[in-house]
């Protein structure tokens, strides 16, 4: 009986002291709704829509103007400012002249009032004049009828054969600022996007027998009696997209992973469900444990056919694609970091809808650094690329060697979209030197620290948008005292400098000498290798240049890796003595060259 009593006691003090998980929070109450009927025709790759626009005017001051996104005029010509930028060339995709997209608005209606729309910038961007002005606080509501015709499949949205992905299709109200500006660039190559949450309730005709994947809900379909259509009732709450993606081969598989109901289109025949459902199910319960539940209450998977390759990763609230063809092996994990990847997006810009145009590393840097900790808790550290025998590449291994082309003066990780020249830069910045530069704040804050810290980000401003600041502050506030200054020298630094870490060592018989040519010190810890055994020392990283005593040295490491990530030299961390430095740099060149060649299946 007293054992019996003992077993009670410790399990009510378990229930007591574990930690509570975070509940999901509630749906925001958007500002802005939108009502559509809309029909889709495969065949001419149009969309005919009516919407009818509900928005309050959450400025300060009275609107006299209301701005939309026209996305889609981006792939009308050659001169548009997407294509100048992108020379029609994305995604594994080209643009075809033949198939251009546009969305031309024929009526704006303010009640019975009809409004005067103007196109701004090269057409990306639609002013639409209001007769009277709209108080703050004071609701509007526009109907309008648009024809939208969808490009070849090109940069996320198009017609590939009779499969349809259709996204950025319909006047999408700008974003509006406290001030009563709106945010309205025009689409650039780089851009992603940036919108307010809403409410989508969508009629979408289409041909019968054809499957469609949507953000929100998506029921059954409704036959349309004598007709050779259907018609479904999208539906979704408390987001900032509504994408769909149709077509007539699609298999359907639905299962619950990680406590949410998952859809998954896939291609037949292809045999990846049980691959990509892996990935889904343990990266989702990952970031659920590390941050918050997921509040949506369905996600949709598409594993988009080879042909429509321009579509795939790319995430959409609730909604994501992705590409797992049967010929790519286990042993290399580029597809399943694709899959990773974009559902991390469900919470890094989905949830926490940063600015992906003003700050795009808030976005696809911060997603990056979180996709490569769920790697390589799933695979390994150092095989959650590639992992074949004794060949191998953990994630943060291929985020370094990509950063390295990044050159001597890299671009300010905090640079918006529109500052990049080429997709290699933004990959390089955004992507890789973001994702490093939050691996160093790890390395110095600790991984319990950081994971606190993005948790505290994602519960603070979830359904807001928030900007670098609020994150940055959240990472200082997460350093220990001893480390603060470093960790704020570095994120001023990457984010808004060009500054660089830079270390290397030089190893002699009996000493070993480190200097520092980056702008960044960072404390280090160096491993030395004697004779007579092995030892790790601290090491002040500040001096430009030091020599440390060794006597019988054999060889030397300065360190940690992930401390160093950001040094574009790692072949200059160590050294050995009577090691033939070339040979060391030839097999760093090679290694670069293999890891390019793995990144032609990765995200």
């Amino acid at each position: 009986m007293a054992i019996r009593h003992l077993i009670l006691a410790l399990v009510v003090v378990g229930i007591l002291v574990t930690p509570s998980v975070a509940a999901a929070p509630p749906l925001p109450d958007p500002n802005v709704h939108y009502n559509m009927r809309a029909r889709l025709e495969p065949d001419s790759g149009l969309v005919k829509g009516w919407l009818r626009l509900r928005l309050r005017n959450t400025a300060q001051r009275a609107l006299s103007e209301v701005r939309l996104h026209l996305y889609l005029n981006a792939f009308s010509g050659p001169n548009t400012r997407f294509m100048s930028q992108s020379r029609g060339r994305m995604r594994y995709s080209s643009w075809d002249p033949a198939v251009p997209g546009w969305i031309k608005v024929s009526t704006i209606n303010r009640g019975q009032t009809p409004l005067a729309g103007k196109l701004l910038h090269d057409g990306t961007v639609l002013s639409v004049a209001l007769n009277e002005p709209l108080p703050p606080g004071e609701d509007l509501s526009l109907m309008m009828e648009f024809r939208s015709k969808l490009p070849h499949l090109f940069a996320r949205t198009g017609v590939a054969g009779d499969f349809v992905m259709v996204a950025q299709w319909y006047p999408k109200l700008c974003f509006l600022n406290p001030d009563g500006t709106w945010h309205s660039p025009a689409y650039h190559a780089y851009d992603e996007y940036f919108a307010p949450f809403a409410t989508y309730r969508v009629e979408l005709t289409l041909p019968a027998g054809w499957t469609v994947g949507a953000t929100g809900r998506t029921p059954r379909p409704d036959p349309l009696e004598n007709s050779d259509l259907q018609r479904l009732h999208l539906e979704a709450d408390g987001v900032h997209d509504l994408a769909f993606a149709a077509w007539p081969a699609f298999t359907k598989h639905q299962s619950r992973e990680a406590g949410v109901n998952v859809t998954l289109l896939s291609v037949p025949g292809r045999g990846a469900r049980d691959r990509i459902l892996f990935n889904v199910s343990e990266a989702l319960g990952l970031l659920q444990r590390w941050f918050l539940p997921y509040p949506y209450p369905r996600l949709t998977v598409v594993d988009m056919p080879t042909r429509a390759l321009g579509g795939a990763g790319m995430e959409y609230p609730t909604l994501f694609t992705t590409w797992t063809p049967a010929w790519v092996p286990r042993w290399h994990r580029g597809v399943d970091v694709l899959v990773i990847h974009e559902l991390v997006h469900q919470y890094f810009q989905g949830m926490v809808a940063t600015n992906e145009v003003a700050e795009p590393w808030l976005d696809e840097g911060v997603t990056t650094y979180v996709t490569g900790l769920i790697a390589d808790e799933l695979y390994g550290a150092n095989r959650s690329i590639f992992g074949l025998g004794a060949v191998r590449l953990g994630h943060h291994q291929n985020r370094r060697l990509s950063a390295m082309w990044s050159g001597p003066k890299p671009l300010a990780v905090g640079e918006p979209a529109a500052s990049f020249k080429s997709s290699g830069a933004y990959m390089r910045t955004i992507y890789s030197r973001a994702a490093l530069l939050l691996a160093t704040v790890e390395d110095l804050v600790g991984r319990h620290a950081m994971l606190a810290a993005l948790g505290a980000y994602v519960r603070r401003h979830a359904f807001s948008h928030p900007g670098g600041a609020d994150l940055e502050r959240l990472l200082l506030d997460a350093a220990p005292a001893d480390e603060r200054q470093a960790v704020a020298d570095l994120l001023d630094g990457v984010v808004r400098g060009r500054k660089v870490v830079d270390y290397s060592i030089r190893c002699g018989e009996r000493h070993i000498e480190i200097k520092r040519t980056g702008d960044l010190a960072l404390p280090l810890k160096l491993l030395v290798v004697t004779r007579e055994g092995m030892r790790v020392r601290e090491v002040d990283g500040t001096p430009w240049e030091q020599e440390i005593t060794a006597p019988r040295l054999v060889r030397a490491t300065l360190g940690p890796v992930r401390r160093l990530g950001l040094d574009p030299t790692p072949a200059d961390l160590s050294c050995a003595v009577a090691q033939d430095r070339g040979a060391r740099r030839a097999a760093w060149q090679w290694t670069t060259v293999v890891q390019h060649l793995l990144q032609l299946v990765g995200p």
